[in-house]
Parts: C-alpha cells; sequence; structure tokens
C-alpha cells in the first residue's frame, strides 16, 4: 500500500496534470479525487488525455475530505482550500495548495490583492514556502506547504542567485513573463478563445499581477543581504501568448558595480549545478524544451551598452510551475526520493 493521496480540483488543467504525474508514482496511491461542477463525471471525460483512468470518477468536493487520506493536493480557486480546511476535522498529514490561500504571511496582502478577508488568517504561519530549490530544509518537515504560483516560481529562480551573492545593483525589477493559455485556467474570459488568441500575443494585468507581491516578498525572505533593488519593488507585466503550456520570463536588472558576466555564470552554477531540475545554459531557453519536465533552463547575458543584467528562465507552467513543483514538494515532506515521479526532461519536437 503506497501513501493515500487526494486530489481537490481534479477536474482542472493543473488537477489533471497532478492525476498525469501520479498515476506512475512509485509511491503515491492516487484514492480519491474531487471536483465541483464535474462532480460525478469520470477523470477520462473531464480529462480525454488521462483515458485510460476511466475508473477514476469525480466525488464532490463539498461533500467534505475523505478522512483517510495521508496527503491532499489542493488545485482550487483562491479561497476554497483555506474554506474547505476551515470545515475540517481530521485533516490529512501533509497538504499542499496550489493556490494561494497560504503564499501570504500578511492577511492584508491577501486582501488587497484578491479583494477578500483571509479565511483562516491564523493558520498562515504555519504554511511553509515551497519553491523547493530555495527552501528544501523548510519543506522537508513541513506538513503544510504552500506552492508557488508559476511566474513567481520562474522569477525567482531567476533572480535569487544573483540576491543572495549581493550581485543586484540599487534600482528596480523589471520582469517580461509569457504564459500558455493553461495558465489562465479552463474557465477563462473571451481572450482565451481561438478566435482572439490565436495569432496573438497580448499584455494583461498591467496595472499589477496577483502574483507581483508573491515575487517581492519571497525576493526579500530568500534574498538575503544582496536583495537590495530600490525599495525591493518589482515590475511585472504577464503576456498571453497561443500555444496550450508553456512559460518564460525575461528578467532585466541593474546589477552591482563591477559585476561581470563571470561572476553570475559562477553565481548561477554555484546555486544549481547540483539541482536535479534547475539547469543553467548557455543558449537562449526556448518554452518548448520544457513541455511536459519538471525542470527548469536559465540562462543570463549583459548588456554591455546599458549595463543591465539579463536573465531568462523557461518552464512548464503546469509542471515545475505547478503540479511537477507540487510533487516534488510531497516527495520532501514524505521523506522520499524528491525526484520520485516526475519526469526531467520534455517533449521534442
Amino acid at each position: 500500500m503506497g501513501i493515500r493521496t487526494g486530489i481537490a480540483g481534479a477536474s482542472g488543467y493543473t488537477g489533471a496534470e497532478l492525476l498525469r504525474l501520479l498515476e506512475a508514482h512509485p509511491e503515491f496511491e492516487i484514492a480519491w479525487l474531487g471536483a465541483s461542477s464535474s462532480a460525478g463525471d469520470s477523470v477520462g471525460r473531464q480529462a480525454p488525455g488521462l483515458f485510460a483512468l476511466e475508473e477514476h470518477v469525480l466525488s464532490d468536493v463539498a461533500a467534505g475530505i475523505p478522512d483517510d487520506l495521508e496527503l491532499l493536493f489542493f488545485a482550487l480557486p483562491s479561497g476554497e482550500a483555506a474554506r474547505i480546511l476551515s470545515e475540517s476535522d481530521s485533516p490529512p498529514k501533509w497538504i499542499v495548495d496550489l493556490g494561494a490561500d497560504f503564499r501570504h504571511k500578511v492577511p492584508a496582502t491577501y486582501m488587497d490583492w484578491y479583494g477578500e478577508e483571509h479565511p483562516t488568517p491564523d493558520q498562515l504561519p504555519s504554511w511553509v514556502y515551497g519553491l523547493t530549490e530555495w527552501n528544501r530544509d523548510a519543506i522537508s518537515t513541513a506538513t503544510r506547504v504552500a506552492n508557488p504560483g508559476c511566474y513567481p516560481t520562474a522569477a525567482l529562480l531567476g533572480l535569487l542567485p544573483l540576491a543572495q551573492d549581493g550581485l543586484l545593483g540599487e534600482g528596480p525589477v523589471f520582469i517580461d513573463g509569457k504564459s500558455g493559455l493553461s495558465g489562465a485556467g479552463r474557465s477563462g474570459d473571451r481572450s482565451h478563445a481561438f478566435a482572439e488568441a490565436y495569432s496573438n500575443v497580448s499584455a494583461y494585468a498591467i496595472e499589477g499581477h496577483r502574483h507581483l507581491p508573491e515575487m517581492e516578498d519571497q525576493l526579500a525572505a530568500f534574498g538575503g543581504d544582496g536583495a537590495r533593488p530600490v525599495s525591493g519593488k518589482i515590475t511585472f507585466v504577464p503576456h498571453l501568448v497561443p500555444m496550450a503550456r508553456g512559460l518564460m520570463d525575461t528578467i532585466m536588472v541593474r546589477l552591482a558595480p563591477g559585476v561581470t558576466q563571470m561572476d553570475m555564470d559562477r553565481s548561477f552554477r554555484s546555486a544549481y549545478s547540483q539541482s536535479d531540475f534547475v539547469h543553467y545554459v548557455d543558449f537562449a531557453p526556448s518554452s518548448k524544451a520544457l513541455t511536459g519536465s519538471n525542470s527548469a533552463l536559465v540562462a543570463s547575458s549583459i548588456d554591455e551598452r546599458t549595463g543591465s543584467g539579463i536573465v531568462i528562465c523557461a518552464i512548464d507552467n503546469l509542471v515545475k510551475g505547478a503540479a511537477g513543483q507540487a510533487i516534488q514538494n510531497a516527495n520532501l515532506m514524505a521523506g522520499i526520493d524528491e525526484t520520485a515521479g516526475l519526469p526531467r526532461l520534455g517533449l521534442w519536437p
């Protein structure tokens, strides 16, 4: 018998990706799948790529979480995980929330960006931020992990080595983010329709994306003494691109005086040379190379004309940016091999 595992929100893109990866996991046994509007339907009908899992029927999340689960993944809209947990008398031993409910330690931040009071503010201190490569020790002893957002995952993987090594200069950080349409979920608005998304790149949330405070908070939390862009502020503009999955953050920073390309190379290699999933490369990454993979590709350069540092990080938004990193965290929580059940290589072409 494996570790009895459940997914709340199994009918969405992220939930389906969790199920795809967990189905081949050597230790986690799929014991319960929950959904809302699609409750009672089979997994194969909701996610045709999972046609071989017809025996799994989606239960109604509103009926509650089974008492016999050991591990639970939440892949629900903001606020739902906190609400469900507040009503649960015997929650599972390990929980990973892929939503935003527990990413912010300050309840006011949640209120400012999500427009409602946090359902369980007293629970926020007990949740550990799940950026695996930078918080491994805390995750390995945690029972509650808040999985990072997709854009912050790529942004922080690209920024934190420079921040910790004191290579960031004075000035704001600029991030140009691009994501496939699956990042908006299955119930996206009109801009995600084929007729409007095809052959089109569109910026959105330019007045402020919900992932922005997460980036700033975690850069300050993990960046050490080197995290010193002026006032810690980030300018972030996300874009939708006409592809199903994939994400790329292009990060532009002011470097500290005298920083060279050799310094940047040394910083990234020191941070990731022993990493199973984050790879520092000497070519410009592409999102397609990461399709289906839990890996991230990071590259850097210096614009000698302006003195700006440029960092590119590409991931699959549904894997390293969501389901894959969640399983990576769960592996650590359960004390098993961090890489268990996770693909390192992408599909190509």
